[in-house]
């Protein structure tokens, strides 16, 4: 009868051990993501579309003048410097920001240059942002 009642046991804890691992990792990727650089830029590029009548800004000029006249407190993480916003803190590098290209919802709007250990992080228009792998960035972001 212990045979009965161990076995339906250990396989119970056995499957939700892994899914716990991975779930405290994808909350890390989670938290990174919503406190990267890349959030508020792509807060602050759907505000500027929004305010344009759904076109983006023309140039890295036309959007930093906006971020300047409008970013308010989505600036507070890197003390108002806009240059700074536009830059990764992951691989030290300008973000890839889109002022041109095919218009609509769920594009990627801005990215990472390199990355960090075979991953990047992608903004999408809707304001979302992602941690992806070299295969899912090609898939995401066409090469021209």
């Amino acid at each position: 009868m212990a045979c009965k009642v161990l076995l339906p046991l250990v396989f119970a804890v056995s499957s939700v051990v892994p899914v716990v691992g991975c779930g405290s990792s994808q909350t890390a990727d989670a938290e990174k993501m919503e406190a990267s650089r890349l959030k508020p830029l792509s807060i602050l590029y759907m505000k500027f579309t929004a305010k344009h009548r759904g076109q983006p800004p023309t140039s890295v000029d036309e959007f930093k003048q906006f971020i300047r006249a409008d970013g308010g407190t989505l600036l507070s993480g890197v003390q108002g410097n806009v240059d700074d916003l536009l830059i990764s803190e992951r691989d030290g590098l300008p973000f890839v920001i889109e002022y041109k290209g095919p218009q609509g919802p769920q594009r990627i709007i801005a990215y990472e240059q390199h990355g960090v250990n075979g991953q990047r992080m992608v903004a999408g228009s809707l304001g979302n942002v992602m941690l992806v792998d070299e295969q899912e960035f090609d898939d995401l972001v066409p090469r021209q």
